[in-house]
C-alpha cells in the first residue's frame, strides 16, 4: 500500500465492510485505486459516521463514474457533474508512488481479508478490467440506500474532501464538519436540525410511532420544552416517595427502566427544558433549537456522550486540584468549589 493512504488520508487496516465493498465492486486492489479517490471514500465515511448513517458502496458510487482506459493504470473516480457531494482532494496527487509498504497477512488476521470459503474479500493484485460505469443504476439500491441517498442529497454540495479528511484528527469532528458545511451552504445548525426533523418524521411513518415522538409541543412552547405527559410521570414518582414500605420505588433509574424502547426517546426529551438549573447558583440556558437537538438523540448516543463528558470532567478536575494545591491561599476558593 502507498504510505500516503495511511499518513495523509487516515486509511487503516483492516478495512471495514464499506471499503472492501467499494474495492470489490470496482474490481481493483487498494494500490490501483487513485489516492484522490481514496480521499473521497474516506470523506464519505466520515460524513456518514457524523450523521449516524451506515455507509453503502452503492450510495457512494452514485456520486461518481469511472472511465478505465485500455492500458492497466490507476482507477480514478470522476465526480458526477449534476450530483457532486465532495470536491476533489487535490488537482494533482504528487510523489505518492515512491513511498509504500507491504502488508503480510498472517493466519490470525486472515478472517479480515478472506471469506469463510477462502475467497479474498477484495482483489490483492492489479486487475486488467476495472469496473466501468457512467451512472450507477438506482434499481440496484435498497430501500435503506434510497433513504440514505435522499438524506445526503440535502447537504451542501462540493464539500472539501481535504478539510473533511482533516477532521479525522479532531477532538470535535461533528462541530468541525458543520463548520465546513456552513462555509459552503446554510448554517450547520439549520442543516442538522432539518435532517433530524425529517429523520423523526420518517421513523414515525415507518414504525407507526405515536405523535409524542415528533417535537410539536417542544416547538410550540417557547418557554417550556417538557411535554405534558412527561410531567405527569414526574408527579407520579413524587407520590411514590411517600410510601415507607417501598423505599426503592422513588429511584429514577428503576422508574425509567420500566419504559419500553419506544418510550426511551420521550423520557430523554423530558430531561431537557429551556432552562436547566444544576445545583444552587448554577443555571444552564438552552435555546429551543439546542434542546431539540439533544432530545432527538438516540439513548445510546446520549450515554456515549455522557461517558465522554464524565471522563473529561475527571481529567479537568484532577488538573484543577493540582493547580489549587500549588497556590498559597486557596482556602476560600476551595470552599466555594466544594459548596457547588
Amino acid at each position: 500500500m502507498y504510505s500516503t493512504l495511511v499518513s495523509d488520508l487516515h486509511v487503516r487496516l483492516p478495512f471495514d465492510d464499506f471499503t472492501m465493498g467499494v474495492l470489490r465492486v470496482l474490481n481493483v486492489p487498494p494500490t490501483q485505486l487513485h489516492p484522490n479517490s481514496w480521499a473521497s471514500l474516506q470523506a464519505f465515511r466520515l460524513v456518514c459516521r457524523v450523521f449516524h448513517l451506515r455507509p453503502s458502496p452503492q450510495v457512494f458510487l452514485q456520486y461518481y463514474c469511472t472511465h478505465p482506459g485500455d492500458l492497466i493504470s490507476w482507477l480514478s473516480l470522476v465526480g458526477q457533474s449534476h450530483q457532486c457531494l465532495l470536491a476533489s482532494y487535490t488537482q494533482s496527487f504528487k510523489r505518492f508512488k515512491t513511498s509504500f509498504f507491504k502488508v503480510v497477512i498472517r493466519s490470525a488476521g486472515a478472517r479480515y481479508f478472506y471469506f469463510e470459503n477462502g475467497e479474498p474479500k477484495f482483489s490483492f493484485y492489479w486487475t486488467k478490467h476495472p469496473t466501468p460505469y457512467r451512472v450507477w443504476p438506482r434499481a440496484s439500491l435498497t430501500q435503506e440506500d434510497l433513504y440514505m441517498l435522499s438524506y445526503l442529497d440535502q447537504l451542501p454540495k462540493k464539500l472539501s474532501s481535504k478539510k473533511i479528511i482533516g477532521v479525522f484528527s479532531s477532538s470535535r469532528p461533528r462541530d468541525d464538519l458543520f463548520d465546513i458545511m456552513a462555509a459552503v451552504g446554510p448554517s450547520s445548525k439549520e442543516v442538522f436540525l432539518e435532517l433530524r426533523r425529517k429523520k423523526l418524521e420518517e421513523k414515525k411513518r415507518k414504525g407507526g410511532e405515536s405523535a409524542s415522538h415528533v417535537p410539536v409541543e417542544m416547538t410550540s412552547q417557547k418557554g417550556d420544552l417538557m411535554p405534558p405527559a412527561a410531567a405527569k410521570k414526574k408527579s407520579k414518582r413524587r407520590d411514590c416517595t411517600a410510601r415507607p414500605s417501598t423505599p426503592r420505588s422513588s429511584s429514577p433509574k428503576k422508574s425509567r427502566g420500566t419504559f419500553s424502547a419506544d418510550g426511551a426517546a420521550d423520557a430523554l426529551s423530558a430531561m431537557f427544558d429551556a432552562q436547566l438549573k444544576i445545583n444552587q447558583g448554577i443555571e444552564v440556558s438552552l435555546s429551543s433549537e439546542e434542546a431539540e437537538i439533544v432530545s432527538a438523540m438516540r439513548p445510546e448516543i446520549v450515554l456515549y456522550a455522557l461517558n465522554e463528558f464524565h471522563a473529561r470532567a475527571m481529567v479537568m478536575g484532577r488538573h484543577l486540584n493540582i493547580v489549587l494545591s500549588q497556590l498559597p491561599k486557596t482556602s476560600k476558593l476551595a470552599a466555594e468549589i466544594e459548596s457547588l
